[in-house]
C-alpha cells in the first residue's frame, strides 16, 4: 500500500536506486504537485513500470518551488533521491 490522500500534502518518501513509487494506481490520469521548500530537492523518474536499475533519465527539482507533473493512466513517478522535506499531493 502506498501513502496518499487525494489533495492532502504528504511527505515525499525516501528515494531508492531504482525509484520509490510515489502514486497509487488509478483508473485515469492524475496530477502530482510537488512542493519543495528552500534548501531541499527531489529527484525522480517517470515511467510505465518501476525501473530494474537506476533510471537513465531523471528530473531534479530544487526549492523553493512548486511543480506539477501530469501522469497518464499507465505511468507512475519514482523517487530516486531527496534532500530536506519536500511534500506532494495527488489530484
Amino acid at each position: 500500500m502506498r501513502d496518499y490522500v487525494d489533495g492532502a500534502l504528504v511527505a515525499v518518501p525516501a528515494g531508492s536506486t531504482n525509484g520509490t513509487p510515489l502514486r497509487a494506481s488509478k483508473s485515469g490520469p492524475v496530477t502530482i504537485v510537488i512542493e519543495v521548500p528552500d534548501a531541499a530537492s527531489v529527484t525522480y523518474a517517470i515511467a510505465a513500470g518501476q525501473p530494474q536499475a537506476a533510471p537513465s533519465v531523471t528530473v531534479t527539482r530544487t526549492g523553493p518551488g512548486r511543480w506539477e507533473e501530469k501522469l497518464g493512466r499507465s505511468t507512475d513517478l519514482y523517487i530516486t533521491a531527496k534532500t530536506g522535506a519536500p511534500s506532494y499531493r495527488i489530484f
